[in-house]
């Protein structure tokens, strides 16, 4: 297994702070991650987070999840709910750890990325 490396969300995606607030404090409907290996750009929306991001499933090998696992637990992530995914294009295992927030007006709320955690 690869080295298990964590960065700043926004280090890897384009927009961390993802709502579905209308008007002037509007966010982005989506972000996109840009693999550190092979460059390759995935698009992911606020709903990705939302729908399946509320399971502790994943779409990794069982090895590489752990090994993830492992790693959100010495940063203190393992209670934050999460998404994963190998790179289409090199298989990279990736996973992003994430909050989300409702309140505000009209039911706002939104998905903030925290850190994402890479097996190279």
């Amino acid at each position: 297994m690869g080295n298990v490396n964590s960065s700043p969300a926004d280090e890897r995606f384009s927009e961390t702070h993802l709502t579905s607030e209308f008007g002037e404090s509007s966010g982005p409907l989506y972000t996109q991650y840009t693999c550190p290996q092979c460059r390759r750009a995935l698009n992911f929306t606020r709903n990705d987070f939302e729908n399946r991001g509320r399971h502790k499933t994943t779409n990794l090998p069982s090895e590489c999840a752990a090994d993830i696992s492992l790693a959100a637990l010495d940063l203190g992530l393992d209670q934050k709910a999460y998404l994963d995914w190998a790179c289409p294009g090199c298989q990279l295992p990736a996973r992003v750890y994430f909050s989300g927030w409702a309140g505000g007006r009209h039911g706002d709320g939104g998905i903030d990325l925290i850190t994402v955690v890479e097996i190279r």
